[in-house]
């Protein structure tokens, strides 16, 4: 972990799409408290502020591998699509869980992330592989502050490193 501590520079990953982006404006979503609310639909390459719900408050779509149920701690859920297959990122600006999971609850297990603890605009990016016209949960726990600022962007197609 100590590899994770850099700022913004020290991402492996090619992340400009992302730190691009994260120069405008985000839109306002309020994180849903259940599936059974169908969740708000959020876009790609588009930052979220998100409001997240104490996690006390929260029913998770599918239990976290971590960070579920601790206490003075925020969760919420999204739902989104993707256009096309490909591998997709989650990222966020700040320490939080992500998980995904299909619509009907099945976890999605990513295939790699990147955190950079001292990067204010991307803090930590989680890649998926996922499928067009299926609508998936994003589910954040963990979160240490009710307000995180949420992106899913597709990866480039031939995954870029920096070093």
């Amino acid at each position: 972990m100590s590899e994770m501590q850099g700022d913004c520079s020290n991402y492996a990953w090619v992340l400009d799409h992302e730190m691009a982006l994260a120069d405008e404006t985000s839109t306002k979503a309020t994180a849903a408290t259940e599936s059974g609310q169908s969740g708000p639909l959020i876009a790609i390459d588009r930052w979220y502020g998100a409001t997240l719900s104490p996690d006390a408050d929260v029913h998770y779509v599918t239990e976290p591998e971590k960070g579920a149920h601790i206490p003075d701690s925020y969760a919420g859920l999204f739902v989104f699509e993707v256009p096309q297959d490909g591998v997709y990122r989650v990222s966020a600006n700040q320490r939080v869980w992500i998980t995904l999971a299909s619509i009907t609850g099945q976890r999605i297990d990513s295939i790699r992330f990147e955190m950079q603890a001292q990067c204010k605009s991307v803090f930590k990016s989680v890649a998926y592989p996922l499928k067009s016209n299926q609508k998936y949960w994003l589910q954040l726990t963990a979160a240490q502050n009710p307000e995180v600022k949420i992106l899913i962007t597709r990866e480039p197609t031939k995954f870029s490193r920096r070093h």
